[in-house]
């Protein structure tokens, strides 16, 4: 099987955690071609750390990790965050900088610097507010638009893989209408996509498929429609 044709991410038996806390326990998953994948679970289950594990931000213990079949376990983050496009809880923008150079900074730093403007276009054509407001201090939009910044500079790099920390938390529901919009046209492009959330509201229709998480583990997995089966998640909700 050629590098194209294996999947853009495969994580396997992945073991990580914070000091002496292993909170990841052999945690496995895999997104496809085209694929919006997610991963969802409470508060606690693992999910941020899994996300900040694939970044490359906390070290894999056990496991490995490949994009395209290429194995990248031993790999800096910097390395990994040219194929990933990170929007990472909490969204971790430059406040006092502008829309614009928080974007123009992310190009920067993924060497895609001549394909900015291109770039930079197609999230202005993806998420129109952004246009109105590249010359303001990000710091000072609200949060919804703060997202949807966060979204446009991982674009901007023209990653393999978009990864979405839980997205919807503090956004309002109309809000996060247009974020499922924008995230649903990037699909439809072919973008492979995960999200990390605890919300599961808003993503029917949206994913392909899910795992949901509890205690550093997947617990079950299914296509998209798993969400629908509110018995089986609220057993994992409610630690049952």
């Amino acid at each position: 099987m050629s590098a194209a044709e294996q999947p853009p991410l495969e994580a396997s038996e992945i073991h990580a955690g914070y000091g002496s806390l292993n909170v990841l326990h052999g945690t496995t998953l895999r997104l496809d071609d085209k694929q919006c994948l997610a991963v969802l679970g409470p508060n606690g289950v693992g999910k941020t750390t899994l996300m900040k594990t694939i970044a490359g931000v906390l070290p894999i213990r056990a496991g490995s990790l490949t994009f395209h079949g290429r194995d990248v376990t031993a790999a800096p983050s910097p390395e990994r965050l040219l194929h990933i496009g990170w929007v990472a809880e909490g969204r971790l923008l430059f406040a006092d900088l502008s829309v614009l150079d928080n974007l123009r900074l992310s190009a920067r730093a993924a060497h895609r610097e001549d394909e900015f403007e291109e770039q930079l276009e197609a999230c202005v054509a993806l998420m129109p507010i952004l246009g109105q407001r590249l010359s303001s201090p990000a710091g000072s939009l609200s949060g919804g638009q703060q997202q949807m910044i966060a979204i446009a500079r991982a674009l901007v790099r023209k990653p393999e893989v978009l990864m979405l920390d839980e997205p919807s938390i503090g956004l309002a529901p109309r809000v996060l209408d247009d974020i499922r919009v924008a995230l649903a046209e990037l699909r439809r492009r072919g973008m492979a996509i995960i999200i990390a959330e605890q919300n599961t509201g808003w993503l029917a229709g949206l994913i392909d498929h899910a795992v949901v998480m509890q205690h550093g583990r997947v617990l079950l997995e299914g296509p998209g429609d798993l969400l629908d089966d509110r018995e089986a998640l609220r057993a994992v909700y409610l630690g049952g």
